[in-house]
């Protein structure tokens, strides 16, 4: 079974996120919360705030990938090596690092992804730019999935679970494109392993 980051599990039983501010732009921060805790099982659960603060963001204005990098490089994991940060433009890039096991965060066309989910997302009325969570991948049939950790499922909305759920790769890739203009060289991602990893 693959790992859920805490603050999935804590979202799927109804309890309240340490350092997460109702209604802002916190998706970028709440994705980089994800998959920190996901790259170190566990052994590092920052919070929004202090995100917020390492990448110089205050306020719930909203994130960029730099902002990401600046908040998650060097960040110390206890007994281990402090995480690393790496902005990924081109789609084959992300998906060969989730495949090698590193969880990252994307930008993705909203829009484009309740098209593609039946609108069963977080939001069904939300159309712009958002931040979601890549945590594990997985070969289903003759397709990949993708373990999707989405700030906006957090139950705000009925009939829509909480935490992190298995999606299509391909659909990931298509809202990342759409939010890019379909410029396979031009995606927002960024992917977290440990220092000294590339």
């Amino acid at each position: 079974m693959p790992y859920q980051p805490v603050h999935q599990k804590q979202l799927r039983r109804g309890v309240p996120v340490p350092g997460r501010t109702r209604g802002s732009r916190d998706c970028g921060p709440r994705s980089w919360q994800m998959i920190a805790d996901a790259r170190t099982r566990g052994r590092v659960r920052p919070g929004v705030y202090r995100l917020r603060r390492r990448a110089g963001v205050s306020g719930p204005q909203a994130t960029s990938i730099d902002d990401g990098q600046r908040a998650l490089n060097g960040l110390p994991v206890p007994g281990r090596k402090p995480l690393k940060a790496w902005r990924k433009r081109k789609l084959r890039d992300l998906n060969a690092a989730v495949r090698a096991g590193r969880p990252a965060m994307v930008a993705i066309h909203y829009g484009h992804w309740n098209r593609t989910q039946d609108k069963r997302t977080g939001d069904p009325n939300f159309t712009g730019a958002h931040a979601v969570a890549i945590l594990d991948e997985r070969r289903r049939g003759a397709g990949i999935e993708w373990l999707l950790g989405d700030p906006l499922d957090d139950g705000r909305r009925k009939g829509i679970e909480r935490g992190a759920r298995w999606v299509k790769r391909k659909d990931v890739n298509d809202a990342a494109l759409a939010l890019a203009g379909g410029n396979r060289n031009g995606i927002w991602a960024l992917v977290v392993g440990g220092a000294g990893e590339r």
